[in-house]
């Protein structure tokens, strides 16, 4: 509905939405890509006390744009792993640790791209991990998706006359809203729950026939269970309540 992506785009956006929604509308997090503008215009027109999430799958692409920062692919392969590893923190604390012994473990070996995922992912924009925000996606996957079909269905990636933009998207609302009706026989439901696939089952079913060793620790409203890493000693009822 503008004619670029700047931060005064963004805070017009965000102000009409403010406006048409009343005040009792006051979102507490915004999930985007890592654009500053958007940032920017979210704060202006919302305030400053929101938790900024960057999506995962954004974020993950820009690091793998980077592999001539790191020679070695074996080395390549073992950081993206650890990163991959990062992103699972499940709260701001266990990230923090995460993060110190992540740049420890490199700290010598790829100075260079270090230095550039220190700076863009953890100094600039840390907000990439699962734990970040409770009970929250980490990316945003179905927008991008349902912005993908507007352009190559709609708009055919061409600014339209504001007329002919909203003609299809009347008609497209339409066409949504019927097809997750749940009187229609094709309805498309909405999935509430992961589906695992074959695979993952048999891996699951693999590694309970290996009868490893599992730690428990209850909690009020949780139970967290601990398994040791591949090829490390059995966890000590000590080592789970540090």
């Amino acid at each position: 509905m503008t004619s670029g992506e700047t931060r005064a785009d963004y805070e017009f956006i965000f102000r009409a939405l403010a406006q048409h929604l009343g005040s009792e509308y006051n979102p507490t997090a915004q999930i985007a890509d890592a654009s500053d503008a958007i940032t920017r215009g979210f704060a202006n027109a919302f305030g400053e006390n929101f938790t900024r999430v960057y999506r995962w799958a954004h974020t993950i692409r820009n690091i793998d744009k980077k592999p001539s920062l790191i020679q070695e692919p074996q080395m390549r392969s073992q950081v993206r792993k650890n990163i991959l590893q990062l992103q699972l923190a499940r709260t701001p604390a266990d990230f923090e640790l995460a993060k110190n012994l992540f740049l420890k473990k490199y700290t010598e070996q790829c100075t260079e791209f270090l230095q550039y995922f220190s700076n863009e992912w953890l100094h600039q924009r840390s907000g990439w991990y699962e734990g970040l925000l409770d009970r929250a996606p980490s990316t945003n996957n179905g927008l991008e998706s349902m912005n993908a079909h507007i352009k190559s269905e709609g708009t055919f990636r061409e600014r339209l006359p504001i007329a002919n933009f909203m003609d299809f998207m009347f008609r497209q609302c339409k066409i949504w809203s019927e097809e997750r009706d749940d009187t229609n026989v094709n309805c498309k439901r909405f999935s509430l729950l992961p589906t695992p696939n074959l695979v993952l089952q048999t891996s699951a079913r693999n590694w309970i026939d290996g009868k490893p060793d599992v730690k428990f620790r209850r909690q009020t409203n949780y139970v967290h269970y601990f398994v040791s890493a591949t090829g490390q000693p059995k966890l000590k009822e000590a080592d789970i309540c540090k």
